[in-house]
């Protein structure tokens, strides 16, 4: 195998959306090989749907878990830990090699239907500043109705956070935002 020279790397995610909290964040490290946790234009696996549509981890862990590509797989900010809020941030480590360079991480925008922030295979160096959109998973039809959000902008109308009726945009995709700030106490 390559060289195994480590880099110990300090995460620090900043959450800079309006009203908007995180649910807790799926992490791998890995090579080149691995899979994909999202690719633009295309359908998201039903990991990446689990994740974006109810913070969910446990398919992407098994998924990635089962991939000998793959080093390291972790959930940051479990849930003893409150959701990352709107201008709070979150620092976590992160061990990289030669071997296993590449970092990709998700998490749930939870006051959506289906809208996630996430990285996909990068490599991640110290002092790296990197800005991300909030990406739609294109797996639920985004009509950021209360009984199909799991957030607390909907706490006071119930938790059901229903699957919508429909296949939603059937790609990952850039978010068009949430538009529909006149339910819940968003």
């Amino acid at each position: 195998n390559g060289n195994n020279k480590e880099m110990e790397l300090e995460v620090t995610l900043y959450n800079v959306a309006y009203r908007q909290p995180f649910s807790p964040f799926f992490i791998a490290v890995h090579n080149e090989y691995a899979p994909d946790l999202f690719s633009l234009g295309m359908p998201p696996t039903d990991g990446l749907a689990e994740i974006a549509e109810s913070g969910g981890t446990d398919l992407l862990q098994t998924m990635f878990e089962s991939d000998s590509n793959v080093q390291t797989v972790k959930v940051e900010q479990g849930p003893e830990i409150p959701l990352l809020r709107a201008g709070e941030k979150t620092v976590f480590t992160v061990t990289v090699s030669c071997d296993y360079p590449y970092v990709s991480l998700a998490s749930m925008a939870v006051n959506t239907n289906d809208c996630f922030v996430g990285i996909n295979h990068m490599m991640l160096m110290p002092d790296m500043v990197v800005t991300v959109p909030g990406y739609d998973s294109g797996s639920e039809v985004n009509n950021e109705d209360c009984d199909y959000i799991p957030g607390p902008a909907c706490a006071e109308m119930g938790e059901s956070n229903l699957r919508t009726e429909g296949e939603g945009e059937g790609v990952v995709s850039v978010h068009r935002g949430v538009h529909g700030m006149w339910q819940g106490n968003m």
